[in-house]
């Protein structure tokens, strides 16, 4: 049958299915509760309390943000899916409200607008139902009622009232309250520390431009309760100079970034986010989402340094678009042009700081195994009765409480003694003071490693000796090490190829520090002005098959490594 000239085909929809289909765009109770976050922070809201009770199925938001009117919410009911909120709101897809839709069997929005709007007097209360709402077929409506018993007041809150037409006042403007969260470990798993981590990750350069503190109180479903305060703290790290890049495609894009600030263990956990000039939403750096979009577009290099930890702040461009979804931007000319001008700042100035961070972290790391190696080696010259051998150095070192000694120089690279560590630390045990002797310690005989902790210990003659362990690159064809038997330095070659290989795990690589250590001493005991050279051609040889098995033996005879690899 051919259609007749200008006839038209139908299209039914099923309004509850879609609403479902939409508020399944957040698919777990996380997602949900971080765009209620989001609303909140849009209403400008400087307290958000959360509480989630996943034993009961409950949960219970509430903000003192500037609420919502009447006219405003039903915008919204008509228009989800559509911009509704403008360029300075971080939400502006209207899909919010129904976010908890599948995720729990009922849920109220109750709020009131911080001023007095024509028609309304007080707090009002929505109801969604998912049973109901996932009924509608064509059209549908959500109940309202008004709750004129309730009273805001920021400090004279009594929220618990006696009898039902009792007034009472709260501390909140809007609240969403849940019942019957659903039973399903995909869409409630979650945690009070997941939740707090995600809100500084997504909303915390808003959360510093109002001041905001988010109150979590998790219950989880083995009844565990936890209670947190969120609180965005300002960029601890060492700040760079801010910057700004210019692209056709994209406008400005602005740099705020910092070199982040060590752990307490000495690692660095910076994360920086990306987001739109003129909107405080971000995508946090844990976004894999926004990482896949720009793969390809951005250099490795440039991405691998951005996640690294290192840094930390926000990169904003003028032109991007947020995806709907919020982890993402639109792919377009834009996020082409923002990435030009990250890799730009990345080879300008990114890279230069890396670079610096990067090799501290390197030589951090073979001062710790050095002087894990060390003390392995020290406890072979005890063992043996080998101390004497080193004795014979000439020149030793010393740190702070030498009263008498006579220094004749100072070492040109700071440097941490493995038994003055020790020695400290079980003083700081037992709660004692060391304090400082009035003389010279007469055996006292320092092992020490360089590097960019501790200090540069003072050069004496004849006293205070003790092998000495360096880190330097002399060169692709040079030694793999250099081992001076007047002063005790031992210095390792780390640009020679058996430094590379064993520097793959920290176990290969103590290995082969304390291997290299035996050789120089066995060099020591063994070496005249005669034989030297034999001696030195003999541990030079034999080496290369230490390395060997250094490397390969774990993997070979099927031994268990028990070091995890670290590349530097």
């Amino acid at each position: 049958m051919t259609p007749e000239k200008g006839s038209q085909s139908t299209i039914n929809v099923n309004l509850g299915q879609i609403l479902m289909m939409v508020a399944g765009t957040y698919p777990s109770l996380l997602d949900a509760t971080l765009e209620q976050v989001q609303n909140a922070l849009d209403a400008k809201a400087t307290l958000i309390g959360i509480r989630i009770n996943l034993k009961k199925r409950g949960l219970d938001i509430v903000d003192n943000g500037q609420g919502v009117t009447r006219v405003k919410f039903e915008q919204c009911l008509t228009q989800i899916g559509k911009t509704v909120k403008s360029r300075d709101k971080m939400g502006r897809w209207g899909r919010g409200m129904i976010s908890y839709l599948g995720k729990c069997e009922k849920f109220t929005f109750t709020s009131c607008h911080y001023r007095k709007t024509p028609g309304q007097t007080g707090f009002l209360e929505w109801t969604f139902d998912t049973g109901d709402i996932g009924g509608m077929s064509d059209t549908g409506a959500i109940p309202l009622k008004e709750r004129p018993q309730i009273k805001y007041h920021a400090t004279r809150a009594n929220p618990k009232r006696h009898r039902s037409g009792d007034s009472f006042f709260v501390p909140w403007r809007t609240r969403i309250k849940a019942w019957g969260i659903i039973k399903d470990r995909t869409i409630t798993r979650m945690t009070a520390q997941d939740l707090a981590e995600q809100i500084l990750d997504k909303f915390g350069p808003v959360m510093r431009k109002l001041d905001t503190v988010v109150q979590i109180d998790f219950i989880s479903e083995d009844n565990v309760r936890a209670q947190l305060q969120v609180v965005a703290k300002e960029y601890e790290g060492r700040p760079l100079d801010e910057a700004v890049y210019v692209s056709e495609d994209c406008g400005e894009t602005r740099f705020r970034v910092f070199i982040a600030k060590k752990t307490p263990r000495g690692a660095r956990k910076g994360s920086v986010c990306f987001g739109e000039i003129g909107d405080d939403f971000r995508i946090p750096s844990s976004s894999r989402s926004f990482w896949n979009s720009i793969d390809g577009i951005l250099s490795d290099g440039a991405i691998q340094a951005l996640r690294s930890g290192i840094f930390e702040g926000e990169i904003a461009c003028q032109g991007v678009e947020l995806d709907a979804g919020r982890k993402r931007f639109v792919a377009n000319d834009a996020l082409v042009g923002m990435c030009v001008c990250i890799e730009r700042w990345f080879e300008d100035i990114g890279q230069k700081h890396l670079d610096i961070v990067e090799s501290h972290i390197r030589e951090a790391r073979f001062q710790k195994l050095g002087l894990r190696a060390l003390k392995v080696v020290e406890g072979l010259l005890d063992s043996q009765g080998l101390r004497d051998l080193i004795k014979e150095f000439k020149v030793g070192t010393i740190g702070a409480g030498h009263k008498k000694a006579k220094p004749v120089g100072r070492q040109k690279k700071k440097s941490v003694a493995t038994r003055g560590n020790q020695d400290k630390a079980n003083s700081e045990a037992k709660g004692e003071s060391r304090g400082e002797p009035d003389t010279d310690l007469p055996e006292h005989q320092p092992g020490t490693v360089t590097g960019p902790e501790g200090h540069r210990r003072q050069l004496v003659r004849g006293h205070s000796t003790g092998l000495q362990l360096d880190f330097d690159e002399v060169g692709t064809s040079g030694e793999p090490f250099k081992f001076d038997m007047k002063t005790g330095v031992l210095t390792f070659n780390t640009s020679h190829r058996y430094w590379f290989e064993c520097e793959e795990t920290d176990t290969s690589l103590m290995r082969y520090i304390e291997t290299v250590a035996t050789f120089a001493i066995s060099q020591l005991m063994l070496s005249n002005d005669d034989n030297e050279a034999i001696v030195g051609n003999v541990i030079s040889e034999t080496l290369s098959f230490m390395v060997h098995n250094i490397v390969h033996g774990d993997r070979l005879s099927g031994r268990r490594r028990t070091s995890s690899a670290k590349k530097s």
